[in-house]
């Protein structure tokens, strides 16, 4: 697994692309992977059909202390806007119904009200208890597509640079489609205690030729620093014990379900930077990209890269249990520098026209 990065230690990290050992998938000196059975894997592969085709996780922080809220308004003022709804971070599923910018100082947040899939209705119905009948704050919960309180927002500020650079039509370009999105639940007591994803680190959809990940350390300030944190009421700690939800690094696991390719046959995978923060990049961009192979022979399945891409490693691989698919990991490392906060918008294209 990636250590975190932190600033100043550069860039080229990734070594050679190899897959990690795995129960399900052992590897040799070639390369090579064999195809055992794994029941896990296949389970995993089907919970990522109805997450847009990828499964995310932020292994180095997968959780944040629900003992701690995030504080609106004045750093001296402990007014506990955010609080969060569960200690692991959560994946929202859904169809966006609006898009909007909201601007408050440094807070610049990217907005998607977002109307939950079947599988993530959950994190709206289970946040109905905080809901006051007379509403506190300025604003109810969100309606969308005609419908009543049926939908969640999520929200990040993404870099200074990603807004200089017109990002925002990243986000207004998916309207009416759907999305998932990965990081904090949490109510935010302003407005009603209406649910959110906040900060969203993570968002992903589905392209014509496969996938885009959107990956963004909050820019908004009210995350990253200890004293932005208040404990909630009954509990008291020390400041050393607050624990920010935005850190120097963001690591990021996303384990793609690939189909196998006919035995003899070659499926051909490509990585695509389209956006990243200027203190991250080394090479000329956007046109950097990697290409990774699959082989498939009757024993073994070969994979292979054709050169190192910066910031993106190549992690544990196994392959389900009937021996279609191929679960594989990609991970992605994004670190601010000094008060840059990083970001990073990649395209996976699965079985690309050949014109490199």
């Amino acid at each position: 697994m990636l250590q975190s990065i932190q600033p100043g230690l550069g860039h080229k990290f990734i070594g050679n692309l190899l897959c990690s050992l795995l129960l399900s998938c052992s590897l040799n000196a070639q390369g090579l992977i064999t195809q055992d059975k794994t029941e896990e894997t296949s389970v995993l592969i089907e919970l990522a059909g109805w997450q847009q085709g990828l499964l995310v996780r932020t292994p180095l922080a997968e959780q944040i202390d629900s003992n701690l809220s995030a504080k609106r308004f004045l750093r001296m003022v402990a007014y506990r806007n955010w609080v969060p709804l569960s200690s692991g971070k959560q994946t929202l599923c859904g169809l966006v119904g609006h898009t909007n910018v909201h601007s408050s100082g440094k807070e610049q947040d990217h907005n998607l009200r977002i109307i939950p899939d079947p599988n993530s209705q959950f994190l709206l119905d289970d946040a109905l208890y905080r809901r006051k009948k007379d509403r506190e704050g300025f604003a109810n919960w969100h309606d969308c597509n005609g419908g009543l309180n049926n939908c969640m927002e999520s929200e990040v500020t993404p870099a200074e640079a990603f807004r200089d650079s017109l990002g925002y039509k990243y986000f207004s370009a998916l309207m009416d489609q759907p999305i998932c999105v990965y990081g904090p639940w949490v109510s935010e007591r302003l407005h009603n205690h209406r649910p959110e994803i906040h900060p969203s680190e993570v968002l992903w959809h589905r392209t014509e030729m496969g996938l885009r990940i959107m990956m963004f350390q909050d820019a908004s300030c009210r995350y990253q620093h200890p004293y932005r944190f208040a404990w909630n009421q009954g509990y008291r700690g020390s400041r050393k014990e607050k624990t920010p939800w935005v850190l120097d690094s963001l690591v990021v696991e996303a384990r793609l379900p690939i189909e196998m390719p006919e035995p003899g046959a070659v499926r051909n995978l490509k990585l695509q930077i389209r956006s990243i923060a200027p203190h991250l990049q080394v090479h000329d961009l956007p046109n950097e990209a990697l290409w990774l192979s699959i082989n498939n022979s009757e024993e073994t399945c070969t994979i292979t890269a054709d050169a190192q891409l910066d910031l993106v490693k190549l992690g544990k691989t196994s392959i389900s249990h009937d021996k279609s698919e191929l679960l594989l990991d990609l991970e992605f490392v994004v670190f601010r520098k000094a008060n840059e906060m990083g970001y990073m918008i990649v395209d996976i294209l699965i079985d690309p026209e050949q014109n490199r």
